[in-house]
């Protein structure tokens, strides 16, 4: 498999990940009380739905614009209170928006 196929196979990856983070996010509406720190979680969720749209496509900025929505978690590692499936996903989702960047990178550097 030469790079530019693992590449695409790897923002697949990634893409899928974005659902998942998205419709889990929406979907913890229900079993949640309601509250304005609910309603903001579902409202990163629904944009999380719309990256991973954009991460079907060849473009970097849904790369950048995945790994800003994911920099709280981010933040939780750094100060250790990473907890929940959610918080490890969007972990997991910012290590893979921030390796496909770099991997981009140096795609077209050797183009």
């Amino acid at each position: 498999m030469d790079q530019v196929a693992g590449y695409r196979l790897f923002r697949g990856i990634t893409a899928a990940m974005a659902i998942t983070l998205g419709a889990l996010s929406i979907g913890n509406l229900w079993v949640v009380t309601l509250s304005p720190d609910s309603l903001f979680d579902a409202a990163r969720g629904v944009v999380l739905l719309l990256i991973a749209l954009g991460l079907m496509g060849e473009h970097r900025l849904s790369l950048a614009l995945s790994a800003i929505v994911c920099l709280p978690a981010a933040n939780q590692l750094w100060t250790q209170q990473l907890s929940g499936l959610l918080s490890q996903l969007e972990l997991a989702l910012f290590i893979a928006s921030v390796g496909l960047l770099l991997w981009a990178t140096h795609l077209r550097r050797q183009q």
